[in-house]
């Protein structure tokens, strides 16, 4: 689960910030787990049963956000348009229970409210889901759970799929001369592929792009020359 939040921090700074320079740090802060508490300098209180969302000192959360809304002001010298955005949005969540709520089952915003009318057009959605008895959208805490479920049973997957490539390249692909030619073919066909499109885009391939399957190919290489007879270091060194 700390992976899954670390991974979805990473994507809310590069989806949120588009920018070729790194955020700044006020925005990294915010945005780390409880960060919209931690900035505002407001102590986060402990749920219980009887009050899963114990009541917040409103005062002190204007009072801390004024200060510091001044200091990140864009016409400010020291001012950051992305930082005040992220300050704003911090201080509407703590000030909403519904929000404040959804917010403290990770510690993340996972929702981006930069346009009101998308909200305002949301909350009439809402109302006519609810008119309707349909089912409401998966803004709800139960809807980050199912968010965070969804990316969990991904990653299984993934691991699962990546496991079963490695079992088929282990016990198949390195063993016979007839299926590595193909496969090393392959590759080599991959690099040219990947030099040929930075050339059409003017553009120049990392080394990492061209290592890539090259560096795959030479596995495959030890991997079958160190197959036979007991599946020796140079196998291992290949895998």
């Amino acid at each position: 689960l700390h992976f899954i939040i670390d991974l979805n921090n990473d994507q809310l700074l590069h989806s949120k910030f588009k920018m070729a320079k790194a955020p700044p740090e006020a925005v990294i802060l915010l945005l780390s787990p409880d960060g919209y508490y931690t900035y505002l300098g407001i102590e986060k209180p402990k749920p219980t049963e009887s009050d899963p969302t114990p009541a917040l000192d409103e005062d002190q959360i204007k009072k801390n956000y004024r200060r510091l809304s001044l200091r990140h002001h864009p016409d400010r010298p020291t001012g950051d348009a992305d930082t005040f955005r992220v300050l704003n949005r911090a201080q509407k969540v703590l000030l909403n229970p519904k929000l404040r709520q959804q917010y403290d089952l990770l510690g993340l915003d996972l929702d981006d409210d930069d346009d009101e009318q998308d909200e305002a057009n949301a909350k009439d959605e809402d109302d006519e889901q609810d008119s309707e008895g349909q089912a409401k959208p998966s803004n709800t805490p139960d809807g980050v759970m199912s968010q965070i479920a969804s990316i969990t049973l991904a990653v299984i997957f993934q691991v699962i799929v990546r496991t079963i490539m490695m079992a088929v390249v282990s016990v198949f692909l390195v063993r016979y001369r007839i299926t590595l030619v193909p496969a090393l073919l392959f590759l080599v066909f991959i690099a040219y592929r990947i030099h040929s499109i930075a050339q059409q885009n003017n553009t120049v391939a990392t080394s990492s792009e061209m290592m890539s399957p090259i560096m795959i190919g030479l596995g495959l290489v030890l991997m079958y020359r160190g197959r036979m007879p007991d599946w020796s270091w140079t196998f291992w060194a290949g895998k």
